[in-house]
């Protein structure tokens, strides 16, 4: 089985190097910060235009679909930087120095 890791990939039989952790970490932080700030902006965008369902309906359905599909890459962004981060300090690649 072959892994994906965002835009990465990497075949099963490698480990994943130090830059090669560095870059999925750095591909992790964007697409979550990216999408946290897509996901306020919508919100905040409903929030201001409160009469945006009555005026027009299809804007608004596109701002509720932005804010939900970006809520869940940033969740799933989350939970896929936590295992990795948690599977490098398992297997001891992380230095507990700090």
């Amino acid at each position: 089985m072959s892994h994906f890791l965002g835009i990465l990939y990497i075949p099963p039989s490698k480990q994943l190097t130090k830059e090669t952790q560095l870059q999925v970490l750095g591909l992790w932080l964007l697409v979550q910060s990216l999408s946290f700030i897509v996901a306020g902006a919508s919100v905040t965008a409903l929030l201001v235009y409160d009469d945006l369902k009555a005026t027009s309906f299809p804007v608004f359905m596109a701002l509720v679909i932005v804010t939900n599909v970006s809520g869940a890459l940033a969740a799933l962004s989350t939970l896929a930087g936590t295992i990795l981060i948690e599977r490098e300090w398992y297997d001891g690649n992380i230095s507990s120095s700090f």
